[in-house]
């Protein structure tokens, strides 16, 4: 289809006088007789304001030199009677003698139009109208190529003071620049006064400085544009090549919360060990009140206690039969209902509790999602929940042998009261001894196992589309590297994975722009390169992640926030053993840790620490 433009007009009076004024070589009789002459039209067309039957407006390109307009109309346009609008230099314009007013006066095209524009010296000059037809279709611009830079020297960061420049090229001229908004996450960047450069087809560039008060993280964008036929393309929200650009404040100040000063004291009590020499593998949570919900294995069983201010109170019954080491995992729901799966000689049970004191089977139990004989025996289980109070629940299970496994998930439904499986029974197989972790990242589900004698790190999505799970990205993040541990966390906007390498800790989070996982800290995302043991925690506070893990050199329990920059934190526990620990922060911003101190009864047991 051909472009419908706009006319230009390159007769100015303004240069005319500036060729009066500075051109020796031009007698003063011609350049006034120029000047009285600056007679034509500025602008010419027929709008759909005007003329209702045009699917568009439909634009005149002036062609100066053969004194002509040039105008595309739809193919079948009835010409007849058609009304212009249109700009002029010059006190009139006629057709023959009749006096011609913009947006007024119709005129019929079905045969050759001249217009004669007159100038006030009463110096006219005669324009012919050129008329094609094409058929006309709405055939939507596009964006052949976006992407962005930043003025710092690493040029996918930015930090306050740094301008951060989006670059854009359509595949057909636009009627104006692009209209680009930025955002971080869903909070739209301080500076609000947005510089576009560019015509024609492009390249544009749309640039805003980046502000101390800015959000933290990967810069999103939304383009909006027009062709000259004032069409829309569609919204454009990803690059078409090149990485993004992160933001970070240069500041020795953690951007999270502040877990680098302060002092760590046990919370409610001042023994270590508060919960029994045999108490073991504490897991927190809180309620929808910010209350601190404590479970942990003891005396073969699962025991509860919760904060209720001053101490901890245990009116919370025990789910009795399990043994050590057998695995298990609750949450509390966001209507405060406690659930919790564990395997009992291998076999994956599910409890309820509504009360907040009595944990009751779940009916109807989870096998009712099968048909057929099926064997629930498991070899680790992880749970997550969604905003509607449904939860979901993955297995490891074993197959044919105790060193293959595989994973199965299933979702409970609240309001109906029912069980699904979601994907296949058994969607990948061959995962050994990985630890998993599942979550909701309020649109997809996540899980996380590992594979190998010492497992590489894979993350799976769910597709409810096709009801099957995909690798998420590469699917390996430290290639041949021996991965112990593994935990994964989303606050619903951003998804972060954090697991033991070899020796280090590494964080990566998940980028929608390059559809991988970007180390977070450092060139590769370490956090800790001190012989770490093992990771047992990640959160994610105002957009901000923290681990929790151990160490070896010595054996302690640290906790450490990315501060924009670089990963800092401090040392809960001295201890010379930690074999596990669990993190929760309350609606005052503190962190609290639970650990397992000790690796033997006489040990010590569970104890939990506020840093205060």
């Amino acid at each position: 289809m051909k472009k419908l433009l706009r006319i230009s007009l390159t007769c100015s009076i303004l240069l005319l006088i500036t060729i009066i004024l500075t051109t020796c070589s031009v007698p003063l009789s011609d350049a006034y007789e120029r000047l009285m002459k600056a007679n034509g039209f500025a602008a010419f067309e027929f709008s759909m304001e005007k003329n209702p039957e045009l699917p568009v407006d439909c634009r005149g390109v002036y062609d100066e030199e053969n004194e002509r307009i040039d105008i595309t109309l739809p193919t079948g346009t009835d010409v007849s009677a058609l009304i212009p609008e249109f700009k002029f230099l010059g006190k009139q314009v006629l057709i023959g003698e009749t006096e011609q007013k913009s947006g007024i006066t119709p005129v019929d095209l079905s045969a050759t139009v001249v217009y004669t524009v007159v100038s006030y010296s009463d110096i006219s000059i005669s324009i012919t109208v050129n008329v094609t037809f094409e058929d006309f279709e709405e055939t939507k611009p596009t964006l052949t190529e976006v992407t962005i830079f930043s003025s710092n020297t690493g040029t996918n960061d930015a930090t306050v003071g740094d301008t951060v420049t989006l670059t854009m090229t359509a595949s057909e001229t636009l009627l104006t620049h692009p209209t680009v908004t930025f955002s971080i996450g869903q909070d739209p960047v301080a500076d609000t006064i947005i510089d576009y450069t560019g015509s024609g087809s492009g390249p544009y560039t749309a640039t805003y400085t980046v502000d101390a008060s800015d959000t933290l993280g990967l810069v999103e964008f939304t383009i909006s544009f027009q062709n000259m036929n004032e069409v829309a393309g569609d919204m454009v929200t990803t690059l078409t090549s090149g990485t993004g650009i992160t933001t970070y404040v240069e500041t020795t100040e953690p951007l999270g919360p502040n877990i680098s000063t302060g002092t760590w004291n046990y919370l409610g009590t001042d023994e270590a060990g508060y919960f029994g020499t045999t108490s073991r593998e504490p897991k927190l949570t809180k309620d929808s009140s910010g209350t601190p919900y404590l479970a942990f294995y003891a005396d073969g069983g699962l025991s509860f206690a919760y904060f209720d201010g001053t101490g901890w109170t245990g009116d919370i019954s025990m789910i009795e039969g399990l043994s050590y080491e057998q695995e298990w995992d609750y949450l509390i729901l966001p209507n405060d209902t406690l659930v919790a799966a564990t395997l009992e000689s291998g076999k994956l049970r599910v409890y309820y509790n509504k009360t907040g004191t009595t944990w009751d089977p779940l009916s109807p139990p989870i096998e009712s999602v099968y048909t057929g004989a099926q064997d629930l025996t498991g070899h680790a289980v992880s749970l997550t929940s969604d905003e509607d109070n449904n939860f979901y629940v993955l297995l490891q299970r074993h197959d044919d042998s105790p060193v293959a496994k595989k994973l199965t998930c299933f979702k409970y439904t609240e309001s109906g009261g029912s069980w699904s499986m979601l994907g296949t029974d058994g969607f990948t197989t061959g995962r050994t001894d990985g630890k998993i972790d599942l979550v909701w990242d309020g649109t997809t589900l996540l899980a996380a196992c590992g594979e190998g004698t010492w497992p590489e790190a894979f993350v799976y999505e769910y597709l409810s589309g096709t009801d099957t799970w995909a690798v998420k990205g590469a699917g390996n993040f430290a290639s041949g590297d021996s991965i112990k541990s593994i935990e994964m966390e989303s606050d619903g906007t951003d998804t972060y994975v954090a697991l033991r390498c070899s020796a280090d800790l590494e964080v990566y989070k998940w980028s929608d722009t390059d559809s991988t996982w970007l180390g977070i800290g450092g060139d590769v995302g370490t956090v800790d390169t001190s012989s770490v043991y093992q990771v047992y925690d990640l959160e994610i506070v105002a957009g901000v992640p923290v681990v929790v893990y151990k160490d070896t050199s010595p054996s302690r329990g640290r906790i450490k926030s990315f501060n924009g920059i670089t990963w800092e934190g401090s040392i809960f526990n001295n201890a010379d053993w930690i074999m596990s620990s669990s993190l929760i922060f309350n609606n005052e911003g503190q962190p609290i840790v639970a650990f397992e101190d000790g690796i033997t009864a006489a040990d010590g047991g569970v104890s939990v620490k506020i840093l205060e």
